[in-house]
């Protein structure tokens, strides 16, 4: 670094230094003949006052924290979690038993529809049978035939009935 007519003028350490502590000797000797590094010194101190000033105004601004209701919260907080995991955990009960037990379980109503018990007569299977078809017929379309609307048969559908009732018998 030279001291004489401004050639070279001080490094980042040395302005840190001025910063910090106290400049050097070699950094004061440049500092009284340098305009240039003068300007950039004050500048640079003239910004760390405003940041101190800013960051002091703003930690004053911040509201003051009352420790009793802190500790009240995070005593209120310790009760909610325990509380939160018991609900949860009853609501997971509450959907997985009847779930787990329509899977794994015996299920009562499908067997009794599945499998017929050995009490049933044939006539009563019968009855049964006439009670279904009546249904069945109560809830299909009635659509009117073309060949019964106008009084007609169908010869070949007559005679496939026909045959198909004498293999029956």
């Amino acid at each position: 670094m030279s001291t004489t007519s401004g050639s070279a003028h001080l490094t980042d350490e040395q302005f840190a230094e001025c910063v910090t502590v106290a400049p050097s000797a070699e950094s004061q000797l440049h500092l009284d003949e340098c305009e240039s590094c003068r300007r950039e010194l004050a500048a640079f101190d003239a910004s760390l006052s405003a940041f101190g000033t800013t960051a002091m105004a703003w930690s004053e601004a911040t509201p003051k924290v009352d420790l009793r209701a802190a500790a009240k919260l995070r005593a209120r907080r310790t009760m909610e979690r325990p509380l939160g995991w018991a609900l949860a955990t009853a609501a997971l009960l509450l959907i997985a038993v009847p779930v787990w037990k329509n899977h794994h379980g015996p299920s009562a109503g499908s067997e009794s529809a599945a499998v017929s018990t050995p009490d049933d007569s044939a006539d009563q299977i019968a009855q049964d049978n006439r009670l279904l078809q009546s249904v069945y017929a109560e809830l299909t379309p009635q659509d009117v035939s073309p060949f019964k609307e106008y009084g007609m048969t169908d010869r070949a559908t007559s005679r496939t009935k026909g045959r198909m009732g004498s293999r029956m018998q």
